[in-house]
């Protein structure tokens, strides 16, 4: 084997691969800690959701997430429809326009429905 200028592992002459025991050994060569983590896990008596080590930092920002959209959206459906209550007998500036430019409809939305 010869060792090519800039590397610092060893390298061989037919394929140009590094050899074993260059710098990837300690992503390589490491032990199988797989069966000993299930074995945790799966003896763990809580959600699944809630056995990992962030879980709660995790379902915690969820929730504050999930609960301020809620409230958004539930404010905004009940301003919405205080608004439509309200503005039944409000003149608007559609009313203001040419009668034979716009259909029955968007005058008088109100009156088509029923």
């Amino acid at each position: 084997m010869k060792v090519r200028q800039g590397l610092t592992s060893p390298v061989s002459k037919k394929d140009g691969q590094h050899s074993p025991g260059s710098e990837m050994d300690g992503l390589v060569n490491r032990s199988n800690s797989v069966v000993e983590r299930q074995r945790a896990l799966q003896a763990d008596s809580r959600m699944v959701y809630q056995k990992l080590p962030r879980a709660r930092l995790y379902m915690t920002a969820f929730m504050s997430l999930f609960a301020v959209g809620l409230a958004g959206v539930s404010y905004g459906t009940v301003k919405m429809a205080k608004a439509s209550v309200h503005c039944r007998g409000r003149k608007t500036s559609i009313e203001g326009t040419s009668a034979a430019l716009l259909p029955s409809t968007v005058l008088d939305p109100y009156v088509a429905g029923d």
